[in-house]
C-alpha cells in the first residue's frame, strides 16, 4: 500500500479491520448507507468480481475509489 495518502490509509486500516482482504456487495451497501447494489456500483463502478449475487471487491480497491470519491 502507498503511504502518501494517509486518508486512504486510515480509511483502508478501518475498512480491513471490519472485513478483511474482501467485501461482498452487501458490504458495501452498508458501508455507503444505500439500499441496492445498483447503487452502490453507481458509486464505485470499477473492480467487481463474482457472480451476480457472490459480488465482491477488495477492500483496498474499495478504499481508494471511496477516498476519490469523496475528494
Amino acid at each position: 500500500m502507498k503511504r502518501d495518502n494517509p486518508e486512504l490509509e486510515a480509511v483502508y486500516r478501518t475498512l480491513s479491520e471490519k472485513y478483511g482482504q474482501t467485501m461482498t456487495m452487501q458490504d458495501a451497501c452498508k458501508e455507503l448507507h444505500v439500499q441496492t447494489p445498483r447503487a452502490a456500483r453507481s458509486i464505485i463502478p470499477e473492480e467487481w468480481h463474482g457472480e451476480r449475487q457472490g459480488k465482491r471487491i477488495r477492500t483496498y480497491s474499495f478504499a481508494r475509489q471511496l477516498v476519490a470519491w469523496a475528494e
